[in-house]
């Protein structure tokens, strides 16, 4: 699944007249935060709360930077004490959410996320992070929810139409993440992972004949998916078509040569076939 953030990065509200000068502090943290200069931003936005400890919007944004550095723990303090000061301002929650996703608290993210989108339901960014947190809880019939609302508000977005795709796949609901699969192909037509992606469901649909087509789309559009060539093997070596079952698992193991699946799978066809020492040749090194 896709996963690409979606938050912006403007203040959340105007400071009053009397801190006019930290308003122009955080629009030029802003400028070079959006740059990618994170540690510059960083020092303006402390700037900023040293003039005015209680801006809840340095808060956020201060959070938010030590997020994207890679330190949660500083941006869930910072973030919670912005909220602590505007608990009605749903970027914030957002953001916490978020942060508490990358520090593994993905129960409390979630919650987070479940808030924001309640206080702003047009944020499809809100919506995206809390259906992957969802995802990642185990829990993806919740999670379909979140990901239609991403839909609706982003319907021309194929990206988005593949995120609502492989949660309706994992959590069984196989026609209706092969429907959202093939709109979002029709959207991107020359995307080989959810070529790839829509053939593994019709696979699991028992439709063959259309699997292999797309699992032959998406190895003409991407030769170097090795899933897509297992899964095609599988498929052959299953239908009687041995020879091109072990064309398929050798191209995956050409590409990923430590792939304990595809050796596997391929032994296995060796076995079937009454090859003994060829399978054995290729599982005893996975069993030293």
């Amino acid at each position: 699944m896709t996963r690409k953030p979606l938050a912006s990065l403007h203040p959340s509200s105007t400071p009053g007249a009397e801190a006019s000068t930290v308003s122009l502090g955080l629009e030029e943290a802003v400028r070079i935060h959006r740059a990618g200069d994170l540690e510059g931003a960083a020092a303006l936005y402390c700037e900023a709360l040293e003039a005015d400890p209680g801006n809840a919007d340095a808060l956020n944004l201060l959070g938010l930077t030590l997020h994207q550095r890679g330190d949660h723990d500083g941006a869930v303090a910072r973030l919670r004490a912005a909220i602590r000061l505007a608990p009605r301002t749903a970027a914030f929650h957002a953001n916490l959410g978020r942060a508490l996703a990358s520090a593994g608290a993905l129960e409390q993210a979630a919650a987070s996320l479940s808030t924001a989108a309640k206080l702003n339901p047009s944020d499809a960014a809100a919506h995206f992070h809390l259906g992957t947190a969802l995802i990642d809880l185990g829990r993806p019939d919740d999670a379909v929810e979140y990901f239609r609302a991403v839909v609706r508000l982003r319907p021309d977005s194929p990206e988005h139409l593949a995120n609502l795709a492989h949660a309706l796949r994992v959590s069984g609901r196989l026609e209706e993440s092969a429907e959202a699969y093939r709109q979002a192909l029709d959207r991107d037509p020359d995307n080989a992972e959810c070529q790839g992606a829509l053939g593994s469901v019709l696979q699991r649909l028992g439709q063959n004949d259309a699997a292999l087509a797309c699992y032959a789309r998406a190895l003409d559009l991407n030769a170097r998916l090795t899933n897509a060539h297992l899964n095609a093997g599988d498929i052959q070596r299953d239908t009687g078509h041995p020879n091109e079952a072990l064309r398929h698992y050798r191209a995956a193991r050409a590409i990923e040569p430590e792939d304990e699946t595809a050796i596997a799978q391929e032994a296995t066809l060796h076995e079937r076939q009454g090859d003994f020492e060829r399978a054995c040749a290729l599982i005893l090194p996975l069993i030293d």
